[in-house]
């Protein structure tokens, strides 16, 4: 499942997917990303993507917006 959070923000929901999977999926859409030809917008134009990934634990209490928060921390660090 994927949403908008904000203008360019977005969550992607992998159920029963280990932080190391949702690296991998991520890295494998940066690639895609990186490898696209948009010279039909702007010559030169080129997509950057900066992914952070969060755990959301069925036992862990946390807040939605705690889980969002920790996201954007690692997001973040990946600048």
């Amino acid at each position: 499942m994927v949403d908008r959070l904000g203008d360019e923000e977005f969550a992607l929901l992998m159920p029963e997917t280990a932080p190391f999977g949702a690296q991998t999926v991520l890295e494998r859409i940066r690639n895609e990303l990186a490898k696209a030809q948009l010279d039909f917008i702007t010559p030169g134009f080129s997509y950057t993507f900066s992914a952070g990934v969060a755990e959301l634990s069925t036992t862990d209490p946390s807040t939605c917006s705690h889980w969002i928060h920790e996201a954007d921390q690692t997001l973040y660090r990946a600048q």
